[in-house]
């Protein structure tokens, strides 16, 4: 069940700091502003499903799994925004009122999560203590779910063949995280309808924020080499969080036996801050290592192509 945890916790670090990155990058623009808040969603689901799986009772694994779904309604439609947004499409009449249906639909879904007509019950799956259990509208849930994602993906696939140069190749990128991100967070459907497809894609989803904030502040996607630059940051990047997770999980289990204690998050909180503090000074360097490797050292130029939208 390790993998899983692991899986959960990093992936929600990662979105709590891209969010973060992104949001203090360029406060003013709304793109930043709604990568922000897909972020915060997110990073709070994959929280919440880490508390429930977790969980040595029934009643905190109802606690958690309110909780996820409380942030994981809310996805479908402010990704759906934030495409919306920096496709330039979000005023065009027939995407403006699907955005507002599935808002709506969210808030709909809201009062239905804390009823037993979403999720019926808890209980052990897997190698979990406890996993959410469909209820009879929670397929009316997973149709929404998908489906808004799809949209999302028509509409990326749509830009990418009417843009040009920088901004096309940019939401190359977009397109390619929501496909992994979705696949690996999208995998626990199964396990919640019984179908016995354990979610080993679940860390996929900890790449997506990482590829997206990398494509909104960093606007050269041009030529090969910048295509391996980004490989290398994304690469090591993750790396140094796995390895900083685990050195931290070892020492949290040699000294309080249990990484899911009350003092092992207290130490686990901690090592979020500092990492989120460092994170970015790391990334730098690791740039800078980056131009070295593949430009001799020149600093290469930064074309901006996504343009500021007024709100």
């Amino acid at each position: 069940m390790e993998y899983y945890q692991v899986s959960l916790f990093i992936g929600g670090v990662i979105g709590l700091t891209s969010g973060f990155l992104v949001y203090l990058n360029d406060k003013k623009n709304p793109i930043n502003r709604k990568w922000f808040w897909v972020n915060m969603l997110t990073a709070l689901w994959s929280f919440g499903y880490l508390g429930m799986i977790s969980a040595q009772t029934v009643e905190m694994a109802w606690i958690s799994n309110w909780i996820l779904h409380a942030f994981a309604i809310f996805i479908p439609p402010m990704f759906l925004d934030f495409v919306l947004t920096i496709t330039k499409k979000r005023w065009i009449k027939n995407y403006k009122n699907f955005l507002i249906s599935i808002y709506i639909l969210a808030f709909i879904f809201t009062p239905l999560n804390f009823t037993k007509l979403f999720i019926k019950d808890m209980l052990p799956k897997h190698v979990f203590n406890y996993v959410c259990d469909a209820g009879p509208l929670y397929m009316v849930y997973t149709i929404y779910f998908w489906l808004s994602i799809f949209v999302c993906a028509l509409i990326l696939i749509d830009s990418i063949k009417k843009e040009k140069g920088l901004l096309s190749q940019q939401i190359r990128y977009i397109l390619f995280a929501e496909i992994a991100g979705f696949i690996g967070g999208g995998s626990v459907f199964f396990i919640t309808f019984n179908i016995n497809i354990p979610p080993y894609t679940l860390v996929l989803f900890s790449f997506h924020p990482l590829i997206i904030t990398y494509a909104i502040m960093r606007h050269r996607l041009m030529d090969i080499k910048f295509v391996f630059k980004k490989i290398y940051v994304l690469i090591s990047l993750a790396l140094f969080l796995y390895i900083s997770f685990y050195a931290v999980s070892i020492i949290e289990i040699k000294f309080f036996d249990s990484i899911f204690n009350p003092k092992s998050f207290f130490i686990g909180t901690i090592f979020s801050i500092i990492t989120a503090f460092f994170l970015l000074p790391l990334l730098n360097k690791i740039e800078k290592m980056t131009d070295q490797l593949f430009f001799e050292g020149k600093n290469p130029k930064k074309i901006r192509v996504l343009p500021r939208i007024n709100s």
